[in-house]
């Protein structure tokens, strides 16, 4: 998130103050500049202290990260910061022949949450492949192989996410989603093999 901020007040210096006020615009400007701790930021921003794991921003200030974000410079910085995650998410698509806009999802997921595929998870995935076999089977593979890679206890949660983008469904970190009505997931074909 810092980085992002960080460009769109490069690109618009008013942009937060715009949205959250001069007070509050300078607090997020200096979380994104990196000279105020998002630590010492977390009673403003959610009204509990870091420790008390609060997850719920304060309305005033959901409401306007939401209009910076929706803003024409808060999209077009999205999408020149997704674009390369993007493309990777298409590539796997590609190589694991999971060609669905489910599969582009959960690719996706995992380029954000865990950065790649290694060469021996990829091995893995494709040794448990089998003609034929059904597409959230194999989706099903692909988060199981890649969340095995991740130590402790943030496998399960890891897989957690995963299966929601799979099945559709799911509680992850506490909020329900069902993801064909808020979002549209399907499992049409995105790419042309």
């Amino acid at each position: 998130l810092q980085p992002l901020l960080k460009e769109m007040v490069r690109r618009t210096p008013d942009l937060f103050c715009e949205h959250l006020g001069p007070v509050r615009g300078r607090l997020l400007e200096a979380l994104a500049n990196g000279t105020s701790s998002w630590r010492d930021a977390a009673i403003e921003l959610t009204g509990n202290p870091l420790g008390a794991r609060a997850r719920e921003l304060l309305p005033i200030w959901k409401k306007g990260l939401a209009e910076i974000m929706g803003s024409e410079t808060g999209i077009a910085v999205q999408r020149a910061t997704l674009a390369p995650l993007l493309e990777q998410a298409w590539q796997w698509c590609h190589d694991f022949g999971l060609e669905t806009e489910r599969a582009l999802s959960l690719f996706l997921d995992i380029r954000v949450q865990n950065g790649s595929i290694e060469p021996h998870c990829k091995a893995r995935i494709m040794d448990r492949f089998t003609p034929g076999m059904p597409l959230r089977d194999r989706l099903m593979i692909v988060a199981e192989e890649r969340a095995a890679g991740v130590g402790g206890r943030m496998r399960g949660n890891v897989l957690n996410r995963k299966m929601c983008i799979i099945t559709g469904k799911g509680d992850v970190d506490g909020c329900a989603y069902d993801l064909t009505k808020q979002f549209g997931l399907t499992d049409e074909v995105v790419l042309d093999s």
